[in-house]
Formats: C-alpha cells, structure tokens, sequence
C-alpha cells in the first residue's frame, strides 16, 4: 500500500472525491473508456480576461490566444461527449497564505475567481464534471493517484506526449511511444505546427498527455472534435517534479518521487 503523501490537507470526505476520481479514471483507462480532463488556471483565465504580461512560465498573453482559449472553454461546456472534466481553480489548503485543513476556496474579491463564476455562470447547464485541480499534479501523491499512472503505463493503446524535450523522461515512464516536442517557451508560437504534428499522430482510442502550457487546451479542443473517441490529459506542470524539479509552490520533492514511483519509473 503506498503511503498519502501532500503539502495540501483537505477535509476527508474531499480527500475520498479525490481519490474516487482517479480510482475511476484507473478504471476507464483499463476498460478503454474514453474521458477527458482539462486544467483552466490562473494563467489562462488572466488571458482570456484580456491582460497583458505573462504566466509563471514566461509565456505571453496575446489576442490569439485569448480567442483560443475561449473557443475551448466554449467547446467543452457545449460537447455532447460523455467524461469531461475540467479542473476547478482554487486557492489550495498550504498554498502561500490559504490555510490547511479545508477546501479549496474562491476568493470573490479576487478578478479572477469573479471571471470564473461569470463563465460558469453563462453556461449553467454545461457538460463537464469539475474536479480537484491538482488532482494528476505532484502536490500530493497516494495509491490511487500511483495505480492511475500504472494503469496508463500498463495500457496497450497508443499513447502521444505532446511537451517540451527537458520532460522526455514521460516517454519512458508511460511506455509512451510518440513524443511531440514542443518549444519551452511560448508555445503559442509553435501552435499550428504542434497542432499538426500531434494530429498526424492521433488514431482511435489513443490516448494523449500534454504538458504544453496554455495552448493545451486549445489543442485538446480541436483535437478532441476531430477525434472524440479518444483520452486527452492535460497535465501542465504534473511531470516537472519527478523529472526537473521545483516549479510551482507545494510540489513534493523529485527525490521522494522517484522513490515513490520507482516500481514504474
């Protein structure tokens, strides 16, 4: 039994929300049930606000992107396709000033958190499932999330990891056997022809991860309309602390990691 291991206390009945969904993500992945999941953060949402500046990542707002990124959060709240799920940006419990031991929270004096209910509450009747934000991020680790990355390395379908080459490291981990590389900063800039690439390599049922910063979602839109039985994840920064190491507050350490997944890894 692997240990539970977080920089994030939730409430217990959060923590078993948390874990049901990967044990259920574990199981579509075994029985080729197709589903989807799709992280909308603080820096995509600045973007689609219309700021100016950058995500943590140096990578630029602009116009297009924006556009994008709307079209996509339009997409999904509208697709008739079952499993979507969307990750619902909060403040989390250890996170800089937001205390332990609760749920993650939604500030409304903060312009974003009031952009995300304006979004939300323009599509009422939308067709995804929110859940954990961190929930396939290394903040936190567990059985369930460790029988979740088994299940993907275990699975005989095809598999594409569409991110940077620092993180080649996936392939291996996931018996992945087709890397998109992608630039590390800016991705925005390469999106057609990441865009693509990534489609010359989509068959049915395939399963793709990327770790493409804000243009993932974009891409898990179009590509998903194009292919919608298949399973996109976006898993942002996920990998980064088993393979690069610190880049976002709470991550857990690359060594503990690598010891924690060293029956796969």
């Amino acid at each position: 039994m692997k240990p539970l291991i977080t920089t994030r206390i939730y409430p217990t009945d959060y923590f078993i929300k948390v874990f049901e969904t990967l044990d259920l993500w574990s199981a579509y992945i075994y029985n080729n049930v197709n589903f989807s999941f799709i992280k909308f953060g603080d820096g995509e949402l600045f973007c689609m606000m219309g700021a100016n500046g950058q995500n943590c990542d140096q990578h630029p707002y602009s116009p297009g992107l924006k556009e994008k990124l709307l079209n996509a959060w339009n997409y999904f709240c509208n697709t008739p396709a079952n499993n979507i799920y969307v990750a619902e940006w909060g403040d989390q419990p250890g996170s800089f000033s937001t205390p332990q031991y609760i749920a993650p929270r939604q500030n409304p004096n903060v312009p974003v958190f009031r952009f995300l209910q304006d979004l939300i509450s323009q599509s009422p009747n939308h067709n995804f499932n929110f859940v954990n934000y961190e929930i396939i991020m290394h903040n936190t680790v567990s059985e369930h999330k460790f029988n979740f990355f088994k299940a993907i390395k275990e699975s005989s379908r095809k598999k594409i990891f569409v991110g940077p080459e620092r993180l080649s490291g996936v392939c291996r981990f996931l018996n992945i056997q087709t890397h998109v590389k992608v630039p590390l900063i800016n991705a925005f800039e390469s999106f057609d022809t990441i865009l693509t690439n990534t489609l010359n390599e989509v068959a049915e049922n395939a399963i793709i991860i990327f770790s493409s910063s804000m243009p993932s979602k974009s891409m898990i839109h179009l590509i998903h309309e194009r292919f919608p039985n298949i399973t996109c994840l976006d898993a942002g920064s996920s990998f980064d602390a088993i393979f690069v190491g610190g880049t976002r507050e709470g991550q857990l350490e690359p060594g503990l990691l690598q010891i924690f997944y060293r029956d796969i890894l």
